[in-house]
């Protein structure tokens, strides 16, 4: 008698996604990310007298305005404030403040991916703040946004990684797919894998997977404008046994699912009894996304797996 089979086949499937926060940097693409701003006015003070239009010169002051992101789990908002004080001798008032970190200024007069200044020749009549009763009024001569602490993308998916890492495989059942998203994620798409990624690489939903698609797949979802959290690095990676010949093929596409590169295959041997983990290739690449593919009895001639 002759038996037909297929070979054993087995896999657990996990993903974990970290949001890209911080504000946009101001100059190109902005996609890089930075954690604090700071925001400084250098301002004239005018009290009562007929020496301009404006009043008597009295002196001078700064406001300043700071701001920092924790990136614990990706759910952190900078803290708003739409105001900044303004004091001289004893005497303030509020300016508006917090949507000149969003934005450069019309027209800076320098500007590069960190910061800009603005330097006002003449004395703007609507920009005055009242100080205390009506005693002084201060108008800015010059502003100045500085951005720090950049969240690059080695650290974003060293994040992404530690996420992955909190799970062990063997709180997986074998055919499903688990997830570790902080709960600031959960509307980016990442539930029906990315699409960037093309058919072959996708799922349906999460749960269980009657078909293996992706083995892996690192996938990062950029944002060119100053929202905190639409950016996102998204990875999956699995556990998987297959008996007899495999291909591993490794696949760089850009945001439209388009080739980046020729497809790299790797031909491997394995065992019911012998489990492996596939991850993507690391390091991330704005506009390029990988994904790996585990394909059973393939041989592919590259070198051999072991």
């Amino acid at each position: 008698m002759i038996s037909f089979f297929f070979p054993c086949m087995k896999w657990k499937l996990l993903s974990a996604v970290k949001s890209h926060h911080g504000y946009a940097g101001f100059a190109g693409q902005r996609f890089t990310r930075y954690l604090s701003a700071a925001v400084v006015w250098n301002l004239d003070v005018y009290g009562p007298g007929a020496d301009t239009p404006y009043g008597n010169y009295v002196g001078s002051t700064t406001a300043t305005y700071n701001t920092t992101i924790a990136r614990p789990d990706g759910n952190e908002i900078p803290p708003r404030s739409n105001t900044v004080m303004v004091t001289f001798n004893g005497q303030s008032g509020p300016m508006p403040a917090y949507d000149l970190i969003l934005e450069p200024y019309a027209d800076p007069d320098t500007l590069s991916d960190s910061g800009y200044t603005v330097l006002f020749p003449t004395v703007i009549a609507s920009a005055g703040t009242i100080l205390g009763n009506n005693i002084y009024t201060a108008y800015p001569t010059s502003l100045q946004v500085t951005l720090s602490n950049p969240y690059t993308l080695e650290e974003l998916e060293a994040d992404v990684d530690a996420l992955l890492a909190a799970i062990s495989p063997d709180a997986i059942p074998w055919m499903d797919y688990t997830t570790n998203y902080p709960p600031s994620v959960d509307f980016l798409g990442f539930n029906n894998p990315p699409a960037p990624l093309p058919a072959e690489a996708t799922y349906s939903g999460l749960g269980t997977q009657p078909v293996l698609q992706a083995a892996a797949w690192s996938v990062y979802l950029p944002t060119a404008n100053q929202n905190f959290t639409l950016a996102a690095l998204g990875k999956l990676m699995s556990w998987i046994a297959v008996a007899g010949d495999y291909c591993r093929r490794d696949f760089e596409v850009d945001l439209n699912a388009n080739p980046v590169t020729p497809p790299t295959c790797v031909s491997g041997v394995g065992s019911c009894a012998a489990i492996f983990q596939v991850t993507a290739p690391p390091g991330v690449a704005i506009g390029v996304n990988k994904y790996t593919l585990i394909i059973p009895d393939c041989q592919c001639g590259a070198p051999t797996l072991p």
